[in-house]
């Protein structure tokens, strides 16, 4: 029954927790607050045998309660967003 209005609507709730009008406004503060802190994208040394070990120790069952469905061609396109 979770699923992407069920995420917006979490989203939402972290907005209004961050006194944030809305998701896109949380997001710019959350990078901003990142920034302050100085905390950095992480890089990678082999990116892609990185890659690779980050998508495949996933375990999908264990991903059962998350909103929204992750296959692994997901969440090497998440990890490749996140890694330099």
């Amino acid at each position: 029954n979770r699923g992407s209005d069920y995420l917006k609507d979490i989203f939402s709730d972290i907005s209004k927790a961050l006194k944030c009008s809305n998701r896109v406004e949380a997001v710019e503060w959350f990078r901003d607050f990142l920034l302050e802190l100085e905390v950095e994208k992480p890089t990678a040394g082999d990116r892609e045998a990185e890659l690779k070990l980050l998508t495949e120790s996933v375990n999908p069952l264990r991903l059962k309660n998350n909103p929204v469905a992750l296959d692994s061609v997901t969440l090497r396109n998440l990890y490749e967003r996140i890694l330099k």
